[in-house]
């Protein structure tokens, strides 16, 4: 085929002609830098025509694209090539530009901006932009010179409604959506299903570019067409350094649960239905509500179950047996407390203000009533929160004092004693088994949970043992008390401690 052309200001003869051999040739020359090869074949008569499609479909230009070949793309567009002439339809429809994008080829780039190539052309049918390439492959350079050239920065893909934010969400490519959204790419448009770039985050744990969204305001609550949000897919995609940065930034693990079509799911429910352990117990850790059933009436054990993951579902039915025997265990909480006061006046005065302040700590805690997915629950919380959670256990007044040196055996060998060795109300022949029977109630009924702070020491009971340091001047030591053992109290009175500190682990955050 012969192409005249008397358009061409420049010396290479005005008839073309294009081959797919010739085109061959010409693309190969581009695509390996033979600029001699290249000049010969284009100042032929009948030159070769730089826009002829290869074989394969591919233009001359292309070739010069792929390697970052400028010279070869300058001395084809000095011949007549077409700056924004794309390669076959089965190949994508790709530009010149949209390959020298893909390549992060930045001269080859450029020779072809200032040659006027469109810097927001798509590909068709899908939308795709050089701008979307970048973002794919987390190029900010290359992205920046395409943006500084006219490409859109929210621009949607026909294919999807995806945005190039939403692209670089996808790839990880941190780089390039810092730069989108320092340039004005809005962080929360919302793409196919109604996502947003950060629930894309969350489909593959993009964690870095999740951080610079949430930099830039991104909404963290937002949820998709069917009541999902970010913290959602994290629970459903297993995506633990996105759910932990979420969590972190104070995002609620009891979100809303998804629509009864999308099976009324919370992220706990998603978390076990796939078998994402870690997930699972990174929100049990945060305060989740393991308790809420689905649409479908399945608690989170049934739902582990069938996920065919064995260490979910053991999670899953460890946590149920345990809110179970809590639900059972407040039920005698009212009586526990009738029999405490009904029993204080039996007690004898010396140990009464250690027995208040343990009862001021207990009776500060209350039982919570929610209303939850499959009924009523019973959940403890603590009315405070912060420093205020600590409750220090003032030293024994002079009331106690004297009761300590009344009750002293042999003087100096009590002193003694009190720096040398624990004494508790099984070693004491002189603690009324009431006593001992009243604290010790106190002691296995309630969890007494504190922490120790600003040098203040503070008391803490847990239920079935317990592991306290008591405090004696110089001298610390540390007790292990199991459920039924003597009176905690009459131990500390008899040692002269001042008040007790728990060296085990917090059991409520």
């Amino acid at each position: 085929m012969v192409n005249r052309d008397a358009s061409m200001g420049n010396s290479i003869g005005s008839e073309k002609i294009s081959t797919p051999e010739l085109a061959d040739e010409l693309y190969q020359a581009a695509r390996l830098g033979r600029l001699s090869d290249l000049r010969a074949l284009l100042h032929r008569r009948p030159s070769v025509d730089p826009n002829g499609r290869t074989s394969a479909g591919r233009t001359p230009l292309i070739g010069a694209a792929l390697a970052d070949a400028w010279e070869a793309a300058q001395m084809l567009l000095e011949a007549g090539a077409r700056p924004d002439e794309p390669d076959s339809a089965k190949l994508g429809g790709c530009t010149p530009l949209m390959v020298a994008a893909q390549r992060d080829a930045q001269a080859v780039a450029g020779v072809l901006l200032h040659a006027g190539a469109d810097a927001d052309a798509t590909t068709q049918p899908d939308g795709q932009t050089a701008l979307m390439w970048c973002c794919q492959a987390d190029l900010p350079r290359m992205a920046g010179l395409l943006i500084s050239r006219g490409a859109r920065v929210d621009r949607r893909r026909q294919l999807d409604a995806a945005t190039p934010l939403m692209l670089a969400a996808r790839n990880n490519s941190a780089r390039v959506a810092e730069l989108l959204l320092e340039l004005g790419a809005a962080p929360d448009l919302r793409g196919p299903a109604g996502f947003t770039a950060l629930m894309v985050t969350a489909l593959v744990d993009a964690v870095d570019v999740a951080a610079r969204l949430l930099s830039f305001g991104a909404d963290r609550l937002v949820a998709d067409s069917a009541g999902r949000t970010a913290l959602h897919v994290c629970a459903r995609h297993g995506s633990l350094r996105v759910a932990r940065l979420l969590l972190g930034s104070g995002v609620d693990p009891n979100p809303a649960p998804t629509s009864p079509q999308d099976g009324g799911h919370t992220p706990v429910t998603l978390a076990a239905a796939h078998g994402h352990l870690d997930c699972l117990r990174l929100l049990i850790r945060r305060g989740a509500d393991y308790l809420h059933r689905c649409a479908d009436g399945r608690d989170i054990r049934a739902i582990a179950e069938a996920s065919g993951c064995a260490r979910t579902a053991e999670l899953a039915r460890s946590l149920i047996e345990e809110s179970q025997s809590q639900r059972s265990h407040s039920n005698q909480t009212e009586t526990d407390f009738k029999w405490l006061h009904t029993h204080e006046d039996g007690l004898r005065p010396e140990l009464k203000p250690t027995l208040a302040a343990l009862l001021k700590t207990v009776s500060e805690e209350e039982d919570e009533v929610e209303e939850g997915g499959g009924g009523q629950r019973a959940k403890r919380r603590s009315k405070i929160s912060g420093d205020a959670s600590v409750r220090p256990v003032p030293p024994l007044d002079a009331a106690t004092k004297d009761f300590k040196a009344t009750n002293d055996a042999s003087g100096s060998e009590r002193q003694n004693a009190q720096c040398s060795s624990v004494a508790t109300a099984s070693d004491r022949s002189d603690s009324p088994p009431e006593e001992d029977r009243l604290i010790e109630q106190l002691i296995i009924r309630k969890r007494i949970v504190t922490k120790e702070t600003s040098g203040q020491r503070v008391v803490s009971v847990k239920e079935e043992q317990l592991e306290l340091v008591v405090d004696c001047g110089e001298i610390s030591e540390t007790v292990h008390v199991k459920s039924g053992a003597p009176a905690i109290a009459a131990a500390a009175a008899a040692r002269g401690a001042d008040a007790f500190r728990s060296t085990g682990s917090q059991f409520y955050s």
